[in-house]
Order: structure tokens, then C-alpha cells, then sequence
């Protein structure tokens, strides 16, 4: 729809008018692959399928006269008075026969529809491109096309993921690294989508398939990781407002995300020097231990531990947060099990 060709908007209209059974009830095991259950409190975010997503968001499409804004257009060459159009006379080239093989693999969770994750969507100010609209889905299929296909090469992944605003039409997004308060300087109708939280939202996406990510977590890491590191300035806020969202929906997370996250997140500080604005949560320190927050934080700073030491953590975190990790978890090695007289006496005696 976004070729140069003029006569495929007619079939187009009629294959989105024939799927419109799509945009029905939900799935039926969508409840169970759900990332915001609720576990009995409001849901941070109700999810939808990526399916019915896209059937609503080709509808409108089709409604606008297929626009297709994100997807550039080579051929639209902006000339100059009196410049020759270099496309009039450039060799034309046969495409060949695209074959679709009979038997499709459907991949590894063919039972369970897939939904539309994100850290970053319907917010008032849009860094990402809103749900209602196709670029969403758009950029978000090649992103995680590239994420999940050159899972061989995490460092070329970061790369492509810190260049995609060099892969779609300008003007989609507005400049790398801009800081999220100046976005509210924008003027008119221009983007305020950010390739960064784009980048961002793709991987998290696939960090928190439910309920088997595509590749082994510690790859999705690991790209996030490599993404920080080749353009800091532009990822690391992202990823801290991505880190809040998460964090503030904790207490209707499903139970396995909850954990993911706790991995994901105390995994990476440990790439960056355990440094975090731990003041930020001081108020949930004196939540009781089974809270889902306190249970995070407690969480994570016992697996900080365990990729460092007690003594290094303890030194990274505010005095509110000292008591949580005790002087068990400060010792080199655990006491002795039969150290004691007693515990040797009745040793003897059993």
C-alpha cells in the first residue's frame, strides 16, 4: 500500500472488510497469557490482541485513504525549480514471484494469541505512537523482527534498535536524545514520538512475552545493555521512566513478570555501577514484607548481592534501606552448622 502502485487500495479495503470477524470478543486464552491480571487491584493497563489491534487500526487506514505516514516513499524526490526528476529515467527492475509455502510453521506458542504490550503507549504526552494508530503496530514488527532474528549478535541488535529512525520517513520522530520535557515545545502537528522509547518498548515487549519469551531472557538484556552503552544519553532516561511505569504497576503484575522484572532490573544496575535513585521508593521501605513492592525491592537488592557483595550494595543505597540487608548477608561465609557446643552435644546424643 505504500508502493507507487495506485490500483491495490480496492483489494486492500476488501481483505480488511473480510477479517472483520477479527474484531470480535477477545481470544478466548487471552486471560491466560495477560500481563496485568489485577491479582484483585485496579490493572495498570489492560492489554490488547495484536490482531484485533491491527484489524481497528486498518479500518481507520482504509477510512483516510491509506496514508501509511511512517513508511517512506523513495520515490517522492523533493526537486528543485527546474531539477530533473533522476527516477524518470532510472532502469525499472522485475520483482521476482513471491511463493508462499503450503505448510506455515507457527512458531513456539501457536495455542496463544499475542498482545499488545508497552511501558509507554496512551500516555498524555506520546512518545510512542498511540494504539489507534498503524505505526504503531508497524514499527513495532520490524522491531521485533530485528530483536528476535539476530539474536547471534546482540551489539549489531542495539545498533539497528539506536538507528531506526534512519529506516522510516522523516519526520516520524523528532531528534535523538530529546529530553522528555521538551517535547512539550513541539509546534503544531508534528511527531513527538521518540526512536529511543520505540527501541525500548519493542525489547521490553519481548521481555515480558507471556508465557515463553522467544529467546532466552539474559539475550533481551543483554541488548539493552549494548543499546545503553553505544548511546547512553538517549537510552538511559528512557529506560528510567521505563523502570517507574513498571515499578508503580508491580502490585497488578503477573507474578512471573514481577520476577523478570527483578532480574532484568537489578541484572542490569549491575552493569552500570548498582547506581539508582533509590530515593525515589524511601516511602516503601516501611511496607510490610509481602507487599509486591517491598517484596521487589527486597528482591533486588538480594540478587545485587549475589552478583556483587554486601558490603558494595549497602554502599550504593540510602540510610532507610540499610537495615534490609542484614549482617547474615554481610558475612564472607556462613556460620558453621556444629560451630557450637551445644549443637555438638546433640550431635553426640542423637
Amino acid at each position: 500500500m505504500s508502493s507507487s502502485a495506485i490500483d491495490a487500495h480496492e483489494k486492500a479495503s476488501s481483505l480488511v472488510d473480510n477479517a472483520e470477524i477479527i474484531s470480535g470478543e477477545p481470544h478466548v486464552l487471552q486471560s491466560l497469557v495477560d500481563p496485568y491480571p489485577g491479582n484483585g487491584k485496579e490493572t495498570a493497563n489492560v492489554p490488547t490482541g495484536v490482531l484485533n489491534l491491527l484489524q481497528k487500526q486498518l479500518q481507520h487506514e482504509a477510512s483516510i485513504g491509506w496514508t501509511l505516514a511512517c513508511l517512506p516513499r523513495a520515490w517522492k524526490v523533493a526537486l528543485e525549480p527546474e531539477q530533473e526528476d533522476p527516477l524518470a529515467a532510472a532502469p525499472k527492475h522485475s520483482l521476482p514471484t513471491i511463493t508462499i509455502p503450503d505448510i506455515v510453521n507457527a512458531g513456539p506458542r501457536p495455542l496463544f494469541p499475542e498482545l499488545y504490550f508497552s511501558v509507554y503507549a496512551d500516555q498524555e504526552l506520546e512518545t510512542v505512537p498511540s494504539t489507534t494508530d498503524i505505526a504503531s503496530c508497524l514499527l513495532r514488527d520490524a522491531l521485533v523482527d530485528t530483536i528476535n532474528i539476530l539474536d547471534y549478535n546482540r551489539n549489531a541488535t542495539a545498533r539497528f534498535l539506536i538507528d531506526i529512525d534512519c529506516y522510516f520517513a522523516p519526520g516520524t520522530f523528532v531528534k535523538r536524545a530529546t529530553p522528555f520535557d521538551r517535547l512539550r515545545d513541539v509546534e503544531g502537528d508534528r511527531s513527538t514520538w521518540k526512536p529511543e522509547d520505540v527501541a525500548v518498548d519493542a525489547v521490553f515487549s519481548q521481555l515480558f512475552q507471556l508465557p515463553l519469551p522467544e529467546h532466552k531472557l539474559v539475550y533481551y538484556h543483554s541488548v539493552l545493555t549494548e543499546a545503553c552503552k553505544i548511546a547512553p544519553a538517549a537510552i538511559a532516561p528512557s529506560l528510567g521512566r521505563a523502570i517507574r511505569w513498571l515499578y508503580r504497576s508491580v502490585d497488578s503484575m503477573d507474578l512471573e513478570l514481577s520476577y523478570r522484572f527483578m532480574d532484568w532490573f537489578s541484572h542490569h544496575l549491575s552493569n552500570f555501577g548498582f547506581t539508582w535513585k533509590w530515593t525515589e521508593w524511601i516511602d516503601d521501605v516501611e511496607l510490610p514484607s509481602l507487599d509486591p513492592k517491598k517484596a521487589f525491592i527486597e528482591g533486588s537488592l538480594d540478587k545485587e548481592i549475589r552478583l556483587s557483595f554486601a558490603q558494595r550494595i549497602k554502599g550504593t543505597l540510602p540510610p532507610p534501606y540499610q537495615p534490609l540487608i542484614s549482617e547474615e548477608k554481610e558475612k564472607d561465609t556462613p556460620d558453621f552448622k556444629y560451630d557450637h557446643d551445644c549443637k555438638l552435644l546433640l550431635l553426640k546424643i542423637g
